[in-house]
């Protein structure tokens, strides 16, 4: 038996209006900063390819490479200073569970699997924590790294399909049942300018959406009680814009 669709009831309508301010303020903070700083300072526009992982009630902690899904995005950075960026950025990815991955007899004779598609908009802060060290003698470029983390605000929809065998059909959809949600995305990354206008890097970050929805089993769950996790984790590069008053 499949499920995959959810009532509007008044709370979800409450929520995707929520949302739908959120992404209104995503886009404002994408524009604004461009306007602010693209004639002083500098600016990137970039892309993201990786993959997705789930952990929640049909996944158990560890990573399980039969559940590791294609991710990607785009990014809009600017430049606050040498070690400070501030980032925009859409990420999409599917996800999924299974219980035949699971460790114990109950989950995997369960029978229960899921699947959903991640759209995430996100503003994120950045700490470059070498800098961005991209002037070196007589003012001309040279390569810089440095490590990075971050954290930020996300709004997060998904389109999930839980399947479970027609004996349990009754026990879904659970009331509270959502699709919208408010995440915060932390992480760890790390930064390489190879030349004047291009720059190359790696991240992996973790989406703590402080729901038990994401795989739309909660009650009923292994983990009832326990919030879901979405992570993806992957590559971007980035083209720069704006001047580094190189000679």
């Amino acid at each position: 038996m499949h499920f995959s669709s959810r009532e509007n009831n008044p709370i979800n309508l409450s929520m995707n209006k929520s949302i739908n301010i959120l992404k209104l303020s995503f886009f404002l903070a994408l524009l604004l900063p461009n306007l602010l700083f693209a004639q002083s300072g500098t600016t990137e526009l970039g892309g993201f390819i990786g993959f997705a992982q789930y952990q929640g009630d049909l996944a158990e902690d560890h990573i399980e490479l039969a559940e590791t899904l294609i991710s990607s995005g785009i990014f809009f950075r600017v430049h606050l200073n040498d070690y400070l960026t501030l980032k925009a950025a859409y990420y999409n990815g599917s996800i999924s569970g299974d219980d035949k991955n699971g460790t114990n007899d109950f989950q995997k004779n369960r029978g229960w699997r899921f699947s959903s598609k991640i759209n995430e908009f996100a503003l994120i802060g950045e700490w470059n924590i070498l800098g961005i060290n991209r002037i070196g003698k007589w003012r001309k470029f040279k390569p810089s790294f440095t490590p990075i983390l971050f954290a930020g605000i996300a709004t997060t929809k998904s389109n999930t399909t839980l399947t479970v065998p027609d004996i349990d059909a009754d026990l879904f959809p659970e009331p509270g049942d959502k699709d919208s949600f408010f995440a915060i995305p932390i992480g760890i990354g790390v930064r390489y300018d190879f030349s004047k206008y291009t720059s190359l890097g790696g991240e992996i970050g973790w989406r703590s959406i402080f729901s038990d929805y994401l795989d739309d089993v909660s009650n009923n769950g292994e983990g009832s009680g326990k919030n879901d996790w979405y992570s993806f984790a992957g590559l971007n590069i980035s083209i720069l814009f704006g001047q580094w008053f190189y000679d």
